[in-house]
Formats: structure tokens, C-alpha cells, sequence
């Protein structure tokens, strides 16, 4: 009798990757007053998911740069 293959328990699920999501000018949610430029790291699908993100702790982003990262510069930022 031969055996059955088990499969990955994250079968089917699409794989995150690690974006950076930087700003020129944008604030924390509720923030009132000035602009700064500030930055992010995020798990995402793609990089448009990755910008979505971003919306989730801040608001009004201007001049947004998204840079996926590889493991040798995740650890830096996580």
C-alpha cells in the first residue's frame, strides 16, 4: 500500500513578502497639523497591497517609494 503525500498546512495560500513603504510627506491616522516623511515595514502579497498597508497606520501619503526587502536587510528593520 503506498502512502498518501500530506500537503503544507499553507497550501493554496499566496506567500507574503516584506515590503519597505517610505513617504515624503504623510501623517499617523488622527494626527492633526504637519506632514513628515516616515516609513513603514509591511508583509504584503504585492507591492500595491504593500502601499494599502501603509493606510492602515497612516494617512495622506505623498511621494510614496515601496522597495521589497530580501533577508539579508529584513532583520535590520523587524
Amino acid at each position: 500500500m503506498s502512502e498518501v503525500p500530506i500537503l503544507c498546512a499553507n497550501y493554496g495560500e499566496k506567500k507574503m513578502k516584506t515590503y519597505k513603504v517610505s513617504w515624503e510627506k504623510g501623517r499617523l491616522i488622527g494626527a492633526q497639523g504637519i506632514f513628515y516623511p516616515d516609513s513603514v515595514v509591511v508583509q504584503a502579497e504585492n507591492e500595491k497591497a504593500a502601499h494599502l498597508k501603509a493606510y492602515d497606520t497612516h494617512e495622506h501619503l505623498m511621494h510614496v517609494t515601496i522597495t521589497e526587502m530580501d533577508e539579508s536587510n529584513v532583520s535590520h528593520y523587524v
